[in-house]
């Protein structure tokens, strides 16, 4: 890989030399710098006056060999999961679905958007509201009664 990185543009100059001058030397000395930038950064001198940090491989992590049962029985649990979060996601689309279509649950007394002729809204004695209480009620009789 470090061959072809630094061959690459020598190669390259081949394909571009008939084009433009200026494109040309722009490529070229943009090359160059580059490839000098960092011939110089990686030089243990240069690191240290500089105060950076030197590279470090990460160790190789060395996978243990399974067995042909335990594959398979990794693979069986993989799927299971897989299945379950389609699962999910198809039951969550439906109700995705379904939530755009259903009429709102009815939570007032009276439809508040209608409004009497003198601009209150109509509260019905005998009406109430889904569990039963008459909430509104209530509030209208306590701040009738300030």
């Amino acid at each position: 890989m470090r061959v072809l990185s630094k061959g690459l543009p020598v190669v390259g100059f081949f394909f571009v030399m008939n084009m433009p001058s200026a494109l040309v030397w722009y490529w070229t000395v943009s090359n160059i710098v580059s490839l000098l930038q960092s011939i110089i950064l990686r030089q243990p001198l240069i690191r240290s006056y500089l105060n950076l940090p030197s590279v470090q491989k990460p160790p190789s992590v060395i996978e243990k060999k399974r067995g042909f049962i335990a594959g398979f029985k990794e693979t069986l649990t993989n799927s299971r999961l897989l299945a379950e979060l389609d699962s999910r996601e198809r039951i969550d689309a439906k109700a995705w679905q379904k939530s755009g279509h259903k009429a709102p649950p009815v939570t007032f007394i009276s439809d508040p958007t209608k409004l009497t002729s003198n601009h209150e809204k109509k509260f019905s004695s005998d009406k109430t509201t889904d569990n039963g209480s008459r909430v509104q009620l209530k509030i209208k009789q306590t701040l009738g009664n300030r």
